[in-house]
């Protein structure tokens, strides 16, 4: 009887069980969503090119590419197997509820302008030129990216990445409905304490490499990219540690800080993924000891290595774009994204405001669904042109507001993503911006640019987010006083006005005129802007000047002396030393040539170069019936001033 009820009981038992288990979602239905979201009768996205350099009114004259254009072709199939569809899907939703909201009657295709310029660039204003006659599109956003070949597409930092990239420079610069503008004169990179808008606008856009990657339909290329960010990291190791060995070791030829421009971007690209995921970019980077102002500054922005035994400051946390980025990735990731609302909201996203023709998981996946809130809070609630607290602070604050059910969780993730430093109540544990300027000083403020051929006249920084470094870069003041005033901030959280950094005690007078005239606007007289000229001709002529002087005081001086007590002509010696010079000259070429081409194998591709050269040299000197005395020395000091040049490659 008893197994009798216990086998009329198991339907029962079995229904509970069911009733409990959520049912797995079906996919969104695409073609609801072509239907009610997408441009009806144009294109979504248009590819362009531009017509021989020709400019209106400083704007770009651009056409579509012709039908049968290779380059046309192979963007379109890039397009269509990967995540550049999706972003170019955000573009219309964000667009959709921009006009349904009436703050704009815009509706564009996504245009993509393939250039000859390097990078990646969301700007804004063209002309296009279709039939003959030239249509003013001088307010419309478009995207600016340079082809590349068909290969690099499996590398980190590819099309797939960057095009999603200034997408969300694109979507964030429509939505918030102001351009953001920059106070820091730093060039930003992940790891690079800026200001609060740019750090918010980059990190913004950053995070869509990483979800561009995530989010890839193509899971050949993601297993590449995969295999490309392993290449990549162990070749930055090793590039670190020659960049490391130019600090600390003697006679070194500097290679790795002069070539630092062709190895820099393939690090800045394994922390917009790696560093992100494991957290490096929460920690603050080392500064060495012992160097000027400038110099620690320029080290500290280069951020060769981060601190891991303590945390940036809650201001400097927003104020770096990398530790946005990540912020925005992780609340991608978290479970938000599968909680939907009401049909109500979704409405303003649709291309005509309708209800909605089938429940909201049918018609937009979970990761739209989380795009959609992102991109009401920053219209409503962030603008850099009216923020008072910050983007950051802006956009906590806004989706609390908007969506009261997910606040406790944003809260949550946002402490997650900055290592806890701010606690439960974060807006009273990050101050203002209070900006200070260090006047007539040389401040490099490129990363790239390790021996100061371009320097702006000026450096600006917020105080709450600065360090002891950025203080000392301020004519008169001390770097005691310096330190005073950090840890005067410090112990209070953060300054809230003048008034309170002036109050610092250990403060002289002359320290607090320096700090007054710091406040005092400022604007540069003249400045020529970035030269890659003056950046390359100061890296080489930094490279060449150490080996000229290696040369001058380890050959020259003493061959010399000796020479001429034998009774050596002077033309005889200067046609001896300019040989030896040009053949110094030649092996550290090839020495700065290997560092900068190589990506793993770089003293092999030295050995071999000079390998070469000596063989060469035995072949020549041969031919030209050398005596075998001479031939012997000549190798030597090729051999020699090869092993010298070896110390600074490795």
């Amino acid at each position: 009887m008893k197994g009798l009820r216990s086998f009329l009981m198991l339907p029962l038992v079995l229904l509970m069980a069911c009733s409990l288990v959520k049912p797995a979602r079906a996919a969104p239905n695409g073609d609801l969503f072509e239907r009610y979201v997408m441009p009806a009768e144009s294109d979504s996205q248009l590819i362009l090119q531009s017509v021989s350099g020709e400019y209106v009114d400083r704007y770009p004259v651009a056409e579509a590419f012709p039908d049968d254009a290779t380059d046309k072709a192979e963007t379109e199939a890039l397009y269509r197997g990967s995540f550049m569809r999706e972003s170019v899907k955000l573009y219309h939703l964000a667009q959709n509820y921009l006009k349904n909201q009436k703050s704009s009657h815009q509706f564009e295709p996504a245009y993509l302008l393939l250039s000859d310029r390097i990078g990646g660039f969301a700007r804004k204003g063209f002309y296009l030129r279709e039939n003959g006659s030239l249509i003013d599109k001088t307010d419309v956003p478009y995207i600016d990216l340079m082809k590349k070949s068909p290969g690099a597409e499996e590398q980190l930092g590819a099309t797939t990445q960057i095009y999603p990239h200034e997408m969300g420079h694109l979507i964030y610069h429509m939505l918030s409905q102001a351009e953001p503008r920059s106070k820091s004169v730093t060039m930003h990179y992940s790891g690079t304490v800026t200001d609060y808008a740019t750090a918010f606008n980059e990190g913004f856009a950053e995070h869509f490499e990483k979800i561009a990657r995530r989010y890839d339909p193509d899971e050949g290329r993601r297993r590449l990219m995969d295999e490309s960010e392993q290449r990549m990291l162990d070749m930055t190791r090793k590039k670190i540690a020659g960049y490391d060995r130019d600090y600390d070791w003697l006679f070194r030829l500097d290679f790795y800080r002069a070539s630092l421009p062709f190895w820099y971007q393939q690090l800045e690209n394994t922390r917009r993924h790696h560093g992100v995921d494991t957290g490096e970019l929460l920690h603050p980077p080392v500064v060495r000891p012992g160097m000027s102002p400038a110099d620690s500054l320029l080290y500290r922005n280069t951020g060769i290595h981060f601190d891991k035994t303590a945390l940036r400051s809650p201001a400097r946390m927003i104020s770096t774009e990398g530790v946005i980025s990540g912020f925005f990735t992780r609340l991608l990731d978290s479970e938000l994204k599968e909680e939907y609302l009401s049909a109500e909201f979704y409405r303003d996203f649709l291309r005509e405001k309708q209800p909605l023709p089938a429940p909201p998981e049918d018609m937009f996946s979970p990761l739209q669904n989380q795009y959609l809130k992102i991109f009401a809070v920053l219209h409503k609630h962030v603008n850099p042109s009216k923020s008072e607290k910050g983007q950051m602070l802006d956009f906590l604050e806004g989706y609390g507001k908007e969506f009261p059910g997910e606040k406790q969780r944003i809260t949550e993730l946002f402490r997650e993503a900055t290592g806890d430093v701010t606690g439960p109540d974060i807006a009273s544990r990050i101050g203002p911006e209070i900006w200070l300027t260090a006047r007539d000083v040389d401040y490099p403020f490129f990363a790239f640019d390790q021996f100061k051929g371009n320097t702006f006249p000026a450096y600006s920084f917020s105080i709450n987010a600065a360090d002891v470094y950025d203080l000392m870069m301020i004519p008169g003041l001390s770097s005691s006083e310096a330190e005073s005033i950090i840890r005067q901030r410090d112990s209070v959280g953060f300054f809230r006005n003048k008034e309170e950094i002036l109050s610092v005690p250990d403060l002289s007078e002359a320290g607090r005129q320096a700090i007054e005239q710091a406040f005092e606007e400022w604007e540069p007289t003249e400045w020529s802007g970035i030269s890659f000229t003056k950046l390359f001709g100061a890296s080489l002529f930094h490279v060449f000047g150490e080996g000229l002087l290696y040369f001058v005081v380890l050959l020259a001086l003493p061959v010399s002396w000796r020479m001429l007590r034998r009774g050596c002509s002077v033309g005889a010696l200067i046609k001896y030393l300019l040989g030896k010079l040009g053949k110094t000259y030649w092996l550290i070429a090839l020495g700065l040539f290997s560092v900068m081409v190589s990506s793993i194998s770089t003293l092999l591709v030295y050995l071999l170069g000079w390998l070469l050269t000596l063989l060469g040299e035995t072949a020549l000197l041969f031919v030209l019936h050398r005596q075998r005395g001479k031939i012997r020395e000549a190798l030597m000091y090729t051999a020699g001033i090869g092993l010298v040049v070896l110390c600074s490659v490795r």
